[in-house]
């Protein structure tokens, strides 16, 4: 019974490790878009100063 109630809480644990990292993953990629959207706008400021 405890291997049970064992397993099942490293199997939880490994997929909220496991959500966590996806979700960083997708925060860190929105990140790089605004970036480069940011670097697109000052670079058109630049060039229509």
């Amino acid at each position: 019974m405890t291997a049970i109630l064992t397993a099942a809480a490293i199997i939880a644990l490994y997929l909220e490790i496991f959500n966590n990292s996806i979700a960083a993953y997708s925060v860190y990629e929105e990140c790089k878009k605004l970036q480069r959207r940011l670097i697109e706008i000052s670079y058109l400021r630049v060039n229509c100063a």
